[in-house]
């Protein structure tokens, strides 16, 4: 849930720029009630269900809404004390924001995500700030002290060619001031502002080769995740999106609810607000859940990859999807770990 498309950066490769330079848009509580009241509701029938989450992103900083934050949380957590679940709230932020709402933060959210490129040289060549009084020391004392109020969930980091050229300064950063926590590592996206500031891609070979060499360097010290891992050959993935299952909802500004990471993509539109009121569609939610399900694609019926590939992003299985290529890649996986074994 996006509080609105207001942040106090303005990075140089932003994907979401266009999206935040638009009019500033807010998410009205009320919409926000609604939403929880349903998705609380269409629980019911998955009664093995024991904690929510409820994650503020996608979207601006949302310490700009630290108003609306709190409301929603603690509207939130009361509804999932009626219902005998576990709440958990998360946030992602980039910390450029006034440390005296700090503790305004820790309080309601119980795992921050912290977006950080590495030591200051590296995070400020891309990431600007709009406040001119915002230095990195103030971005990096608030993300020290999340981390010792216990409420860091991990760091997430945008890796440039820049970062390739140094892993050396970049993993002793991280291991000086954030020793034990998971660093999620990402290569920037060539999309948006990334593509007007002429900003380079990260080629496979370089990333494999700097990936290899920070875990390395890690000593076992930091969790280096990749953000793209591959799927575990001892779990059965049921949908080709984990999202396919409907128990995972996006509530986007302009009043749509979508069961897809693509704000844009009409076909996965699970409700939307129509004057004030939230209006779900649950037929549509079932039909969807059914088609998704990999148990009913024709086509993966006998494939030995089915749970696995599970029939990849439904936007792609008709043609775009290399289903050949996709047997092979799991088949070689399957003889790797047969061999180890």
């Amino acid at each position: 849930m996006p509080l609105s498309n207001l942040c106090t950066m303005n990075c140089l490769y932003c994907s979401e720029a266009e999206y935040n330079r638009k009019k500033a848009k807010r998410f009205d509580i009320n919409v926000a009630y609604q939403i929880i009241d349903a998705y609380m509701k269409w629980l019911d029938d998955y009664p093995s269900v024991n904690q929510v989450r409820l994650s503020f992103d996608y979207g601006g900083e949302p310490v700009c809404q630290i108003d609306l934050l709190e409301k929603i949380v603690a509207y939130f957590r009361k509804k999932c004390a009626e219902k005998n679940l576990f709440p958990i709230t998360i946030m992602t932020t980039n910390c450029a924001w006034n440390n005296k709402v700090l503790p305004r933060v820790v309080s309601c959210i119980d795992e921050i995500i912290v977006s950080l490129d590495g030591p200051q040289d590296m995070h400020d060549r891309y990431r600007k700030y709009k406040n001119e009084n915002m230095t990195f020391d103030v971005l990096l004392n608030n993300a020290i002290e999340i981390k010792k109020s216990g409420h860091l969930k991990r760091i997430s980091s945008v890796i440039t060619k820049e970062t390739i050229k140094k892993p050396k300064e970049y993993i002793d950063f991280f291991r000086n001031y954030f020793q034990g926590n998971e660093i999620k590592i990402a290569a920037v996206i060539i999309l948006g502002d990334a593509i007007t500031n002429d900003i380079e891609r990260v080629s496979f070979s370089e990333w494999n080769k700097f990936v290899d060499e920070i875990k390395t360097r890690s000593k076992n010290e930091l969790t280096i995740i990749d953000s793209k891992p591959e799927k575990k050959l001892d779990y059965i993935y049921t949908y080709g999106c984990e999202h396919m299952n409907l128990i995972n909802w996006f509530c986007w500004l302009d009043g749509n609810i979508s069961c897809c990471t693509d704000r844009e993509n009409s076909n996965y539109h699970i409700g939307t607000i129509v004057g004030g009121m939230l209006e779900i569609n649950p037929k549509k939610m079932l039909e969807m859940k059914e088609q998704n399900d990999v148990n009913n694609l024709t086509k993966c019926h006998d494939c030995l990859a089915k749970y696995y590939c599970s029939g990849g992003c439904p936007e792609f299985r008709n043609e775009k999807l290399n289903c050949e290529r996709r047997v092979k890649k799991y088949a070689r996986m399957f003889i790797q770990k047969a061999s180890e074994k």
